[in-house]
């Protein structure tokens, strides 16, 4: 009967051992052992960050007589102009600053070769890349593609 005990402890701790260096080996590979799976600040989408996100189609349907939309990508945003975006939305400004993302499938449709300064709807507006557009009364008033002169424009 110890016998029996003994050969069933040992049974199981043999299994353990397996398993458990069957879970090292596989989270090792997958690279959950070498940090990749973390969750870092820098891997965060900053969209949760900022307030007033919105898509495309809102971009001109927005009820303020003037605010200034900021199109941009999460790949491409630098820190400069994510400090920038975080100060305008907590000096709770006049004139709001809403962002849409053009990394995300329902704005893609903005990025183009050509920027569309005179657009009137969300249809016609295009961007090349990171742009800040002022609209009142749904008209654009200020189109703004030079990353400097954009955090200028958000001091």
């Amino acid at each position: 009967m110890k016998d029996e005990i003994k050969n069933g402890i040992i049974i199981l701790i043999s299994v353990l051992v397996i398993l458990g260096a069957t879970y090292l080996i596989t989270a090792y590979f997958k690279g959950s052992l070498k940090g990749k799976n973390e969750v870092t600040e820098s891997s965060v989408s900053y969209d949760a960050k900022f307030e007033n996100m919105i898509i495309l189609s809102k971009v001109f349907n927005i009820e303020d007589s003037e605010y200034k939309v900021l199109f941009y990508s999460n790949k491409k945003i630098k820190d400069s102009l994510s400090n920038t975006i975080k100060s305008y939305d907590s000096s709770k400004k006049d004139i709001k600053l809403y962002k849409v993302n053009y990394d995300e499938s329902i704005n893609k449709k903005v990025l183009s070769n050509q920027d569309n300064t005179k657009a009137t709807n969300a249809e016609e507006l295009k961007v090349k890349g990171i742009t800040l557009i002022t609209i009142k009364d749904n008209k654009i008033v200020s189109y703004i593609t030079n990353e400097d002169e954009i955090l200028s424009a958000l001091e």
